[in-house]
């Protein structure tokens, strides 16, 4: 159906840590002039959220700063930000009209957060999170957590704050999903069922969301509609 299954990717917002050493370690002007928006996300990584799976579920992301929310003055202490995204969300969400005129914004709910593994997956985020900053080199160089806090330890203490920290990165997709079956809304050549001379061409038909950014999902799926309609037209041509 036409706006269910909304897929997303939600990101923790951030786990801070206070730096011990009040000497500039990083945050040199000659380096963020010369690093532009790379400054802002300096080292990924993907990783395990626990133990025993057998393939990379999360990006982590390390930001030589920390801020108390999106658009937000830095804090005024040496710190550092870690935040963690979850690559295979199983939540869903829906995307409907408010009314009948097209001008209107649509009605967005996401739905983060509302199956059991997604919930069991911030929680390990943040405790396999922890657990890294626990070791060398980085243990010498944290004077303190600053956020969740040391306080926060317990799994409804941790999930409350991955509540009120996550957000989006922005991946949704899926709400006109390609299939064979008779809830799918596009088929195997992306036309929309039952309307003549329609294409989706966009991270809406994707069935699944893809375990990393969908940049490059998407300009396949342009590249593949291209091939499609060219291939449609020729085959008009010759008959």
């Amino acid at each position: 159906m036409r706006g269910e299954r909304l897929a997303d990717t939600p990101r923790w917002g951030a786990q801070q840590a206070k730096i011990s050493s009040s000497e500039p370690i990083f945050l040199t002007e000659h380096v963020v002039i010369r690093l532009n928006a790379q400054f802002t996300r300096l080292v990924q990584r993907s990783l395990r959220s626990r133990d025993g799976l057998p393939y990379v579920d999360a990006q982590a992301f390390m930001m030589p700063f920390s801020v108390p929310g999106i658009g937000q003055q830095p804090h005024d202490f040496s710190a550092f930000t870690v935040s963690v995204t979850q690559s295979w969300p199983s939540s869903r969400g829906v995307v409907e009209l408010r009314d009948g005129a097209p001008a209107n914004s649509p009605a967005i709910r996401p739905n983060h957060l509302t199956t059991e593994d997604d919930k069991r997956f911030f929680i390990d985020a943040v405790r396999t999170v922890r657990a890294v900053l626990r070791t060398a080199p980085m243990d010498g160089v944290i004077a303190a957590e600053y956020q969740p806090g040391p306080g926060v330890v317990k799994d409804d203490e941790i999930l409350d704050y991955v509540r009120q920290k996550a957000n989006t990165i922005y991946h949704p997709c899926g709400t006109c999903r390609m299939g064979g079956d008779a809830e799918s809304v596009v088929d195997a050549s992306l036309r929309v069922r039952g309307v003549t001379g329609l294409r989706v061409a966009d991270a809406s038909i994707m069935p699944r969301i893809t375990s990393g950014n969908i940049n490059a999902t998407c300009l396949m799926i342009g590249e593949k509609a291209a091939d499609l309609i060219l291939a449609d037209y020729d085959s008009a041509m010759d008959n």
